[in-house]
């Protein structure tokens, strides 16, 4: 014990006499510590299971053009989304959104917000229930012309709202735009773009102020702006879906050989189909350079 104190003696008095070293140490030290919670942290939001009812059943949708064995796109238009919910018989439930970054004012006050736009079915589709207020409904949102509602996230309404649980009808902007808050998400549900978690979530007709043709989204087959997610029934394996998925892509392709024709339809385990988001990845940790970014990504319409 004595040696071990006259060790630590003499490293002090060593340190005392070279404090831009021992500085360098510390901020050393403290950077790997920084930089290796920042790593567990996003690699542990691209791991962690969905809190969702019967996780295992939810798949993701993802287009390949014919020829193309590597590539996927995991994008669709809001008409293919409403052919697949009509025709689609091995899933009881096919949802979509698209996730973009915003900003919402309240009190005064505007911050930066991620946020998910979701179709009506999307919170019913994962059994989810409200920790406050009520979720979107099915069909809610998916037309054009109806009231702006928002649903907070858990940790954005504890953050931002003081986890108050009157917030349900409270009025809010959303992008400049008047909106009302309807509810919150259950804690522990962090939204589907992996490693990020979602502030709030709009109805899906709220991208129509985002592109400039509007609403037109909503009837375009050209506009892609929508990741497709499904819920298969309960004892249909992954390869019954497939095939189903298969047959659909087919008819699709002769129905709309402009926007259709030679487009397979995979379908995908939802924990198979977690890439790393790029732009998160890049804008994180922007000294790894291109040889950290060479991930496949999510085609979402996340801003830079």
């Amino acid at each position: 014990m004595n040696v071990l104190l006259q060790d630590l003696r003499y490293a002090a008095r060593q340190l005392r006499k070279s404090p831009g070293i021992t500085i360098l140490v510390v901020l050393t030290v403290a950077l790997g510590i920084g930089a290796n919670t920042a790593i567990f942290s996003l690699v542990n939001g691209f791991l962690r299971p969905l809190r969702v009812h019967a996780p295992e059943q939810i798949v993701v949708l993802a287009a390949q053009t014919k020829g193309d064995e590597t590539g996927f796109e995991y994008r669709f238009s809001y008409p293919a989304l409403e052919d697949f919910r009509r025709q689609a018989d091995r899933f009881s439930d096919i949802f979509a959104f698209n996730a973009m970054l915003g900003g919402l004012g309240a009190d005064g006050k505007t911050g930066q917000v991620l946020y998910s736009a979701v179709t009506g079915n999307y919170f019913t589709a994962l059994g989810l229930r409200p920790a406050a207020g009520r979720l979107f409904l099915p069909g809610e949102g998916e037309k054009s012309g109806t009231e702006l509602v928002v649903v907070l996230g858990h940790s954005y309404w504890q953050k931002r709202f003081g986890g108050d649980p009157n917030v349900a009808g409270k009025q809010v902007r959303l992008d400049g735009k008047a909106a009302r808050i309807i509810g919150v998400v259950p804690k522990g549900f962090y939204g589907l773009y992996a490693g990020a978690e979602m502030d709030c979530y709009l109805p899906l007709n709220a991208l129509g102020v985002r592109y400039a043709e509007g609403d037109g989204f909503l009837t375009n087959r050209g506009s892609r702006p929508l990741t497709v997610l499904g819920r298969r029934k309960p004892g249909v394996s992954l390869a019954e879906a497939q095939s189903s998925m298969d047959v659909l892509a087919r008819r699709l392709g002769e129905q709309y050989p402009a926007t259709d024709k030679g487009i397979a339809i995979r379908v995908i385990p939802e924990t198979l189909a977690r890439p790393v988001p790029l732009r998160f990845w890049r804008t994180s940790f922007p000294s790894c350079g291109p040889s950290c970014w060479c991930f496949p990504a999510w085609s979402w319409s996340l801003p830079a």
